[in-house]
């Protein structure tokens, strides 16, 4: 549970408690919302720098999401922008959806789904 502040940039602004989770596995919109909750708490908590968000974020994961992270973080070598922070999180998109996501949909509904006779555009 983490304490936010309605306004981060004033210590005295009204206060809100959030529940979040360590993301280890799971669907790929439980990982978008996952991501949702993350913005919200680095800025509510008025983290504006990279070593705090990523220590973060670093803190919200846990098995092989926690090792993708630090598996990427030592290949780009990254610097202290918020920049970074965005391109870490895509590339962690990039290990967590399936590959080829959309052909495989496309060649299952072309496979399985057909439209009923009515529907068939025919002309008269």
């Amino acid at each position: 549970m983490f304490k936010l502040l309605s306004t981060p940039a004033n210590p005295d602004s009204i206060t809100y408690e959030i529940r979040t989770f360590a993301f280890d596995n799971g669907l790929p919109e439980e990982w978008l919302e996952h991501v949702k909750t993350y913005r919200k708490l680095i800025a509510g908590q008025f983290i504006t720098t990279r070593a705090p968000a990523f220590t973060m974020l670093k803190r919200l994961l846990k098995g092989i999401v926690l090792t993708d992270f630090e598996r990427i973080f030592a290949e780009e070598g990254y610097n202290n922008s918020m920049e970074n922070m965005n391109d870490m999180l895509e590339k962690l998109i990039e290990e967590i959806f399936p590959q080829h996501a959309l052909q495989k949909q496309h060649r299952a509904l072309c496979r399985y789904v057909q439209k009923p006779q009515g529907m068939c555009n025919t002309p008269n």
